[in-house]
């Protein structure tokens, strides 16, 4: 039963984000984020407020904080980017030049291969003309995408100052809802909420960095072509759940490929190093390990995948867990309040059965046979079940006793 309201509690948790997503994407993804954005910075903040700072300039110190990491991150990474994807732009035009020169004379796969492709001239025309603007306006489209969210980010974050500096307001708001009885219980559920939602996307965040901090610098002291590149998109696949690591790992082994030996072998095998460490033992030292369901994350990469792209695959994974956590505590905390009236209703039960074993021992008094000596022994033994329970229980005894052989 309890299975069964998990999931229950889940699955509708589930299909209201999705109503909510369907018809206001941009709201609800702003909204998540500025949630976990929030969560995230919570022990800062407290720390920061518990070594005597007001709690106006905690938040404002811890934000502008989050502020400069990210434009000194976008600002150190997007040159290198750039630079490595100019270079591969180049390389590619290079091999293609190279594949025409060569695989006409090659063997017949790659003679039957190249007849398919365009000549370079034909190519680079057509990038050119039309389809370049088409290839132009998708980069466009992908450029605009990407600042849109970046203004939502920091919209996102705009909001999440609010929810930080007025938490308390926001508390009461929600739990005037509720009974007065139950309110302190239910604000202690929120913020147990709030920090395990916290730890998880702390874990991962970091892990993304490191992963992506681990690799860059690996493969720019070995040599490998498109090091920034390479780190950048292991770093963001690393985010996904079960397929992440697959992802991370099949362009390095490409371009390893291409690049030729020693790398074919070094590169791969540091990649696969660093993300081991980091599953086995980086992962299971900076967060609890906790089983999430796979169905439910499933269903939400494929619903905010559908939405929202690739930001709504990264967005799916800490959505799913927060649904969950949320979901497990609220049963938590509904059994517990449970809890009383289950012992009262099982001390009733207990109570009764030991009236009716009394009743049954005063019809046996008033016989003018015997019982037969089985159904003395079965009255006995179902006396002392009645004592244990009552033990087990802390109800007070009645003083049933054996019946007289």
């Amino acid at each position: 039963m309890k299975q069964l309201a998990l999931y229950t509690i889940i699955v509708f948790a589930t299909l209201a984000g999705a109503a909510l997503l369907l018809y206001f994407p941009e709201a609800v993804v702003m909204f998540l984020i500025s949630l976990a954005v929030a969560a995230t910075v919570r022990p800062m903040l407290d720390g920061l407020t518990a070594r005597g700072l007001p709690s106006g300039v905690s938040v404002l110190l811890t934000f502008l904080l989050i502020v400069i990491t990210l434009i000194g991150l976008i600002w150190g990474v997007s040159g290198l980017l750039v630079r490595d994807l100019g270079q591969l732009g180049d390389n590619l035009a290079v091999l293609y030049d190279r594949m025409w020169a060569t695989w006409p004379h090659g063997s017949s796969l790659q003679q039957a291969l190249i007849a398919r492709l365009p000549p370079p001239e034909d190519l680079y025309s057509a990038i050119a003309g039309d389809q370049g603007g088409a290839l132009v306006t998708t980069l466009m489209g992908v450029t605009t995408s990407s600042v849109g969210f970046l203004s939502q980010f920091f919209g996102a974050l705009v909001l999440s100052i609010y929810w930080s500096a007025d938490r308390i307001h926001f508390e009461r708001v929600w739990l005037s809802l509720l009974p007065v009885d139950v309110r302190a219980r239910w604000r202690e559920v929120g913020r147990d909420v709030e920090k395990l939602l916290g730890s998880y996307i702390r874990s991962e965040v970091f892990q993304s960095l490191l992963v992506g901090l681990l690799l860059g610098g690996g493969f720019t002291l070995m040599g490998m072509p498109y090091p920034t590149a390479l780190a950048v998109l292991a770093a963001v696949a690393w985010l996904l759940p079960w397929i992440g690591g697959v992802i991370a790992i099949i362009p390095v082994l490409i371009v390893a490929l291409i690049a030729g030996f020693p790398l074919a072998l070094v590169a791969p095998v540091f990649t696969l190093a660093v993300l081991t460490i980091m599953e086995l033992v980086v992962e299971p030292r900076i967060a609890s390990r906790r089983q999430y369901s796979p169905w439910l994350t499933v269903i939400l990469l494929m619903v905010m995948g559908e939405s929202l792209g690739l930001i709504g695959i990264i967005l799916a994974p800490p959505l799913a867990a927060m649904i969950q956590i949320t979901a497990r505590r609220i049963l938590q905390e509904t059994q517990a309040s449970a809890a009383p009236n289950q012992e009262i209703e099982s001390a009733r039960r207990i109570a009764e059965l030991d009236e009716r074993v009394m009743e049954v021992r005063q019809m046996i008094d008033k016989m003018e046979e015997p019982p037969s000596p089985q159904t003395i022994s079965m009255l006995d033994r179902l006396s002392e079940l009645v004592c244990k329970a009552q033990e087990i229980s802390g109800v007070p005894q009645a003083g049933n006793s054996p019946t007289p052989r």
